[in-house]
């Protein structure tokens, strides 16, 4: 269980979330821009402080109050940043692999396969689109095999077809590695097909959806 009960303050904006997300579970986030979905990742992640609360992940504390107890790199979050946050001094494969101690080829070679990455393995970050770097993110958040993963707006930069694609494979993701997935997007139909348990962003209030 990811258990969240975070304040966090903002010029115009209070974010107040009280929220209990088991594992297994994936749980669709979506609301007006600006709202603080992106930072509430941040948050849950440990990249930012709480100005007060908790969060806590299968009985450990994370953050108490403005206290960080629990590095990131310690949390096992899996995370797809809208800004996909890919490292050009590193080749698309350690970037997949970055961050992680997964020695699977298999399941390597089956994530560059299924999204189309093997056909530009061998290029440099820089010169590739939106829609292939968003797809190398989507490959190094999976391959973690995380308990949380995070995705920001995963979808955005890619064609109906690859949308698909990255559907399903977060849906077989996670029957094989089971974990508590939020997936913040504005595509509700995407949202669909991943989840009928919606929440909504709004003014730092977060409201229960059925979709």
């Amino acid at each position: 269980m990811l258990s969240l009960d975070i304040h966090k303050a903002f010029p115009g904006l209070n974010l107040n979330v009280k929220l209990g997300l088991p594992i297994g579970k994936i749980t669709g986030l979506n609301g007006p821009s600006g709202t603080g979905k992106s930072t509430l990742f941040k948050l849950i992640a440990g990249l930012s402080p709480l100005d007060a609360g908790t969060i806590s992940f299968q009985n450990t504390l994370w953050n108490k109050n403005s206290t960080i107890l629990v590095p990131p790199q310690q949390r096992n979050c899996g995370i797809v940043f809208q800004n996909y946050v890919l490292f050009p001094h590193l080749s698309i494969e350690e970037n997949i692999r970055f961050g992680t101690q997964t020695h699977d080829q298999n399941y390597y070679q089956e994530l560059v396969n299924t999204l189309e990455i093997d056909q530009y393995i061998s290029k440099n970050i820089t010169v590739l689109s939106g829609g292939q770097q968003q797809r190398i993110a989507i490959a190094r958040a999976l391959f973690q095999s995380a308990k949380i993963l995070l995705l920001d707006e995963p979808f955005t930069a890619l064609d109906s077809r690859l949308k698909e694609i990255s559907i399903n494979l977060i849906l077989t993701h996670q029957i094989k590695y089971p974990s508590t997935i939020i997936i913040a997007s504005h595509d509700l139909d995407a949202l669909k097909q991943l989840t009928s348990n919606n929440m909504v962003l709004d003014n730092g209030q977060i409201y229960q959806e059925t979709l």
